[in-house]
């Protein structure tokens, strides 16, 4: 709706980011769930891979952990890299516990996991 396009075109993740950038967005996140993240800019798209955990309870909330992540490691300074990798193991560590506030890790949990993330190991 932003771009001017129908929801109901379908586009490769490069035309979003080429869409975008016509209208001055730089990039964009978009979620997968359980296939991870892309970061779309105009000419790349990065797949994140997902932090996968053996026992999900409830998805309740997980993208709101992510979007939440997200915008605190930005507002920080961290790299897109950093905060993108840091929203997907929030939001994975949120599906291991039930509800959605509830479920929401600390910023603590999310660093000790973050290295499993970076090393290809599952929770």
């Amino acid at each position: 709706v932003l771009l001017g396009i129908s929801p109901d075109t379908i586009m490769t993740p490069l035309e979003l980011g080429k869409a975008m950038g016509k209208i001055g967005v730089q990039r964009a996140v978009i979620t997968l769930g359980s296939k991870g993240a892309l970061l779309v800019t105009s000419n790349e798209i990065r797949h994140y891979l997902p932090f996968k955990v053996s026992n999900v309870i409830d998805t309740t909330g997980a993208g709101d952990t992510f979007n939440g992540a997200l915008a605190s490691c930005i507002a920080r300074g961290k790299s897109m890299d950093e905060a993108v990798e840091f929203a997907i193991v929030a939001a994975g560590l949120s599906v291991t516990k039930k509800g959605a506030c509830s479920s929401i890790p600390t910023e603590e949990e999310v660093k000790q996991a973050i290295g499993l993330y970076r090393i290809g190991r599952s929770l």
